[in-house]
This record gives structure tokens, sequence and C-alpha cells, in this order.
């Protein structure tokens, strides 16, 4: 077949391969390299020559978007748009070899697909207008970012000494196909070759792909604020938690028994700081539980560059909590990413893990990245307005949390995971993390019984403390055996005294199928009074939980008693315990002391007995300050002080515990009167 030869200026025609002819355009399908022949107007039909042995070469390559598989190619490669000037002969005989070599050069230029720059200077954000146009990095799919269009449309000032947003309309196939997508946060955009910021807003239900860009100068300036050491001491903690406020959270729903009425939920349980964790990108995921997590082997992985993907993981191990983002920007030794923050925690450890999308999930609302999580890659460090800074290798500090799970007709497991070591968040974290292993076992809404065998908790400087036999009955026994362990570490971590650091928990739990409980139907006194040197003995009468009666009875030891009228309180061990710290007259006054208080807590499934005397006063900085004169209460009367209140109230003077075998619901109050010898009125 020959060809007639016309000039290099006219339009080029496509060389045709063996399957295909009078194309006047060829794309690549694995890059997408075009590849134009023109023919010479002097080549005659009869003298074309050998493609190869005589051609005329000129090169010009034109960046432009990567158009293959219907769309921009991942990378953002060049489109190479080659003019061959060349005479032809028997073009379909050497369509093959030709179609050979574009091969190969699709592959060289894919190998060389350009990545986002590796350390470019932040964009003035002074210099940001709208029309402004650039390119943003973001993963897809996989591990390697695909490039989408950015045009600025204005800069919203939040206020003095806020964070200000660059508004962006984005564009590319990936963008008008998925959405702005959770787990884009932190994808750098560049204009002119510098770094314009990093995405970090959405909104939902947005008819344009419309999001809000971190300005690059605030984020470094959380890199240089972290490199320079200022941040190095910091370290938040939570409101403080006291004796009666743990008191108030540890035993909500023990004895739920009565009438077999669903336990409810608990209703502080880190509910907004968790709801807050979520809408920043965290996701619960649960390994297999057939024992610990093992250990990644071979050489780690090479550090994320900008536009690739990171895990920063609140709890890792056999329970896992990931926030999947982006990495703005990277030097190979640190990182910056996300462009917002989680909950602004400041200076803190976080692992940061390897991440790959399996598939994003477009959403009408906002869609996100279905990720997997990979292995230890390094530590974030400050979770600042701006975003997260951390650095590459090394490892975190964490809690360690262990818990054994057995019971009848359950294998025994045992689970491992680690939390962060942050007063704000690790209670809520450790209490979630265990509720959720209770949600996956078989039949989770089932009534069962769930015996907290034993609690160990292991502080930095201090010995052990060691809690047994809290029992939690009904289908959410779980979530209160949960909150039960996120009050305890509350209390411990943000302590008003000193700051104390757990290192790891062990929980033992035994659960058994059914409810089981007692409702306290009476309790009274063997008798009215107690002369000198005479005791009390007190009896109580309990209803099983679709059972029969069952008595139960308690010494009082009525001669280590004040004299006078004293107030019986009998029932359950989470009600008497709240009462008793409610009016006991000797608070913790130190660290030391609220870890004692913590390890004499009563079991939730004692029978509990509290004796209360009257005594009118009022409670000055946590300490009761009994019968004042007037002259006193004159300076009360006028303008309460500051840590005062009138307390014509109780306080309590013994507090005993009997085991009942299983949680007790309900409460009895009744009078004694004591008296002691010498007691003359008496």
């Amino acid at each position: 077949m020959s060809t007639r030869a016309t000039s290099v200026a006219s339009r080029p025609r496509v060389l045709p391969s063996a399957s295909t002819t009078n194309q006047s355009r060829r794309t690549s399908p694995l890059l997408g390299n075009s590849v134009r022949i023109a023919e010479s107007p002097r080549s005659s039909p009869a003298r074309q020559t050998h493609p190869v042995a005589q051609r005329a070469l000129s090169v010009e390559e034109k960046a432009r978007p990567c158009q293959g598989f219907g769309g921009a190619a991942p990378g953002g490669a060049l489109r190479r748009v080659v003019s061959w000037r060349l005479s032809v002969r028997c073009a379909m005989r050497w369509s093959s070899t030709f179609a050979v070599l574009a091969f190969h050069l699709c592959l060289a230029a894919r190998a060389g697909s350009p990545a986002p720059p590796g350390d470019a200077p932040p964009f003035p954000l002074e210099r940001v207008r709208p029309g402004l146009t650039g390119t943003g990095y973001s993963v897809f799919s996989g591990k390697e970012p695909a490039t989408f269009q950015a045009e600025v449309l204005g800069v919203v000032n939040r206020g003095s000494g806020l964070q200000r947003l660059i508004v962006c309309r984005l564009s590319g196939a990936e963008v008008e196909r998925t959405g702005i997508l959770q787990g884009m946060s932190g994808s750098p955009i560049f204009v002119e070759g510098r770094l314009l910021g990093a995405l970090s807003t959405g909104w939902a239900f947005s008819k344009e792909p419309l999001c809000g860009v971190t300005p690059a100068e605030e984020m470094l300036a959380v890199r240089d604020r972290a490199q320079s050491g200022r941040a190095a001491a910091e370290r938040t903690s939570g409101p403080p938690v006291g004796w009666d406020g743990f008191v108030e959270r540890a035993l909500p729903t023990c004895g739920s028994s009565r009438a077999g009425a669903p336990a409810p939920a608990p209703p502080n349980f880190h509910k907004e700081t968790l709801a807050r964790l979520t809408d920043s990108g965290f996701q619960w995921t649960l390994a297999s539980g057939e024992g610990p997590t093992p250990s990644p082997s071979g050489p780690p992985p090479a550090a994320p560059s900008a536009g690739q993907m990171v895990g920063v993981q609140l709890v890792s191990g056999d329970v896992q909590f990931t926030a999947f983002g982006t990495v703005t920007w990277s030097d190979g030794r640190s990182f910056l990413a996300f462009g917002h923050p989680f909950l602004e925690l400041g200076s803190l450890e976080m692992p940061v893990v390897a991440a790959e999308v399996v598939a994003p999930v477009p959403s009408a609302a906002i869609g996100f990245k279905l990720c997997d999580a990979g292995v230890p890659i390094g530590v974030a460090l400050e979770d600042r307005p701006a975003g997260v800074f951390g650095r590459f290798g090394g490892s975190a500090r964490m809690v360690r949390v262990r818990a054994a799970i057995s019971g009848p007709g359950l294998p025994p497991r045992e689970y491992s995971f680690e939390v962060v070591d942050n007063p704000q968040v690790t209670p809520a974290l450790a209490g979630s993390a265990l509720a959720l292993l209770g949600s996956h076992l078989d039949d989770p809404v089932q009534a069962k019984t769930l015996r907290m065998a034993a609690i160990r908790f292991k502080v930095e400087g201090r010995a052990d403390i060691e809690l047994r036999d809290q029992v939690f009955s009904g289908s959410t026994g779980f979530v209160s055996a949960a909150e039960f362990l996120s009050a305890a570490l509350d209390l411990i971590m943000n302590n008003s005294f000193e700051p104390l650091r757990p290192q790891s928990v062990e929980v033992r739990i035994e659960v058994a199928p059914g409810r089981s409980g007692f409702h306290l139907r009476d309790a009274w006194a063997d008798r009215s009074s107690a002369g000198p040197g005479e005791d009390l003995e007190i009896r109580a009468r309990l209803q099983a939980y679709q059972g029969g009666d069952r008595d139960l009875s308690a010494p009082l030891p009525a001669r280590a008693l004040p004299a006078g009228r004293l107030t019986v309180t009998v029932g359950s061990a989470s009600e008497v315990a709240r009462l008793a710290a409610a009016a006991d007259p000797r608070p913790p006054k130190t660290a030391d002391e609220v870890l004692a208080r913590l390890a004499e807590f009563p079991s939730s499934r004692s029978l509990a007995v509290a004796v209360f005397q009257d005594q009118p006063g009022r409670i000055l900085e946590l300490r009761r300050v009994g019968d004042s004169p007037p002259s006193i209460e004159a300076l009360f009367g006028g303008r309460p002080l500051a840590g005062s209140s009138k307390a014509d109230a109780r306080r309590l003077v013994w507090l005993g515990t009997v085991d009942a075998g299983a949680p007790v619901d309900g409460t009895v109050e009744f009078d004694v009167e004591v008296r002691h010898a010498g007691d003359a009125s008496r």
C-alpha cells in the first residue's frame, strides 16, 4: 500500500495499526500518549522509504491532562504529542512494529509521571485572588495520587485571629465522578508551582464540588512551632473529676433487673467527644480477636509523599479507631496532613499507619474513601486548628488494654488494643472499644449477665489498683461495663491533685446467659434502739428476678456509732455509694487517697448499708463546718463565699456491705436510736 506525501504543515494523519485504519488520531490505552504521523508533500507513492532507516524526527512535548481509560490518568501524566516527519512505505507492514515502539514510549512516560513538588514554597495568602487555577493531588484508588483542577473563588476570613479559608471549585474526571470525599482532607493544591494549601472542608448536598482550603502558610506554622520545640511540653487534660463524680458514673445501671426492664444507656458516655471524632473521619474497625495482632515483618514502607494517604489512629490493635487523610507536605522525615484538627488536642502522640484506598464511595451528602490501614510508619505529634504534624519512624506512647472474655457457649477470647495516652480522650476511647467488643459477641441483644471479675490498673509510679466483681445485667451489660471502665480511667487521669499516667489495663469478663439480680423488698433492724454496749442487726428481704425470696442479715456495730437518732439506708451498692459520697465528711485530698478509694470501691453485687447523722452546717472547700456561731453565719448570709454552700443535711458515719451474689435494685431507709453509757439524757 502506498501513500501520497504532503507538506509538514498539512493536517497530520495517524499511522494505521494492524486492526485499525483511517483513524485521524489514536490514544494509548496505557497512558494516553498520542502519536501523530505527518506525510511529506515531496514523497511520491513509488518512492517511500523505510520508516526507521530514513526519517527526520522532531519532537514537541506539551504538558496537558493525560486522557486514558476514558478520563484523567492517575498521577497527572503528560500527554506527549510527538510529531514525526518521515516518509512511509508499506505502512500496514510496519504498524505492529510501531505499536511496540509506542508501547515502550508509554511505559517510559508513565514512569516519569509528574508528582507533587516535594518541598514547594507556600503561595502567599495576600496574593490569592478569584480566578487563580491550580492542580491538586489525591488518591482515589490504590496508593498513587491522581490529579484534579482547582479554581479559586475567594477567601473567607473567620474573624481576627481565626483561621482563614480559601474557597475553590474543583474539576476533573475523578472529582466529577465522586464529588468531595472524606479522606481528601489534606490533599495539596499547587498554584504556579507553589503550595496553595490543603483541601480541608466540604459541604453536604452541594450541587457543585466546592471545597475549603486551609492556607499553606498556616499549616507550615504548625510545622515550625513543632520543630522549634515550643509545643513539646504541652499536655491537654480533661475536666477535673472528683470522687462523687466517679461514683455517679461508675454504676448507673446495675440492679436493672427489676421487672425485667432493659437497662438504659449510660447518660455520660462521652457522646460529644466521640461524635466530634466521628465527624472528623474516624472509623471503628474490629480485628478477628484470635490472639494479639501480629507485628509487621519485613522492611518498613517508604514514607508517603504529598498527595498520598495516611491513617492516624487513636485506638490500634485488635480494635482500631482510625481517621484516613492525605499528606499535604513531606520532606521524608516529617509531614503535615488533614488541614483541619481532630479535637485540637495540642501536643500528643498518635500512631500513623500506611493507608490504601480500596474504593471511593460517592454520596449525595458527603462520600468517603473506603480505606484499609497498613503497618505503622510514624507518630503524629500535633493536633492543631490548621492540621496535623508528625514524624516518620518511631512509635507513640499508648495505654495498653487487654480484655479476656469467656462464658458458656463462648470460646475464650483475648483481645489486646492500645489507646492514645491523652486525659481528654483516653477514658472515652477505652470504654468505647470495650463496648465494641461486646457488640460483636453472639446474640449481642440477648439478655445476659456480665461480671467484670477483675480490673487491674497499672499506674506509672504507683502500686497496682485492682477492683473485683462488678456485675451488670441486661441487654446493655457491655455498655454499662464500658462506662465503668471509662469512669475509672477518667478519675485516675483527671483527678484534681496531680497528673497520673496509666500504663496498662487488664480486664477479665465472664458472660452468662440470662438476667440475674434482686429487688430489695424490705429492710429493718432487729430493734429500734441500741443501749450502751449493744449492737444491732440489719435484715433485708430480696426477691430474685423471676424467682423466690431470699433473706440477708448484716451486723451493725452500734457501739462504734455516735449517740442519738441515726438514719440507716440499705440498698444497691450504686445508690448507697452515691449517697455516701455526697455525705462523706472526708473527701480525698491527694492523688494517693483517690487511688485508695478506687481500690476500695464496693462490688456491684453487694447489698450496702450506710448510717447517716443529721448535722446542720456548711460545706467550705469540701470540708463540713459544723454549727457556726451567728457572727460566722452573718458572713455567709449576705453574699456567699466562693466554695461554700448551705448543707443542712446528713453526714456519713458508717458504711458496710454484704455479698448478695447479684446486683440489687432499690433502697430502704429507717431510723434507729443509739445510747452510750454515761449519757444522762438517754
